[in-house]
């Protein structure tokens, strides 16, 4: 009984957070870019200042955290679709 309800509890979040994949496709996609601009920070901190490396590892977490967040969206969308068949 209690497996159920914590079943039918992981099936509403799934929905609530697949409810628009356009969404978390720029969710994605911004966490992408602020990857990217990590990575460069991070490499001019190689040539440069060894802050540059220290800042690029800050955005580098929060870049991280931005794509997990519209992955999960993303997969959510996918596997709602998925259960819905």
């Amino acid at each position: 009984m209690k497996n159920t309800a914590v079943f039918i509890f992981l099936l509403k979040q799934l929905n609530r957070l697949g409810r628009n994949p356009k969404k978390s496709l720029r969710i994605f996609l911004t966490g992408l870019a602020l990857f990217l601009v990590a990575v460069g920070f991070i490499a001019l901190g190689y040539y440069q200042s060894h802050w540059y490396q220290i800042i690029g590892l800050v955005i580098l977490g929060f870049a991280i955290i931005v794509c997990a967040l519209g992955y999960i969206g993303i997969l959510a969308n996918r596997l709602a679709k998925f259960w819905q068949r």
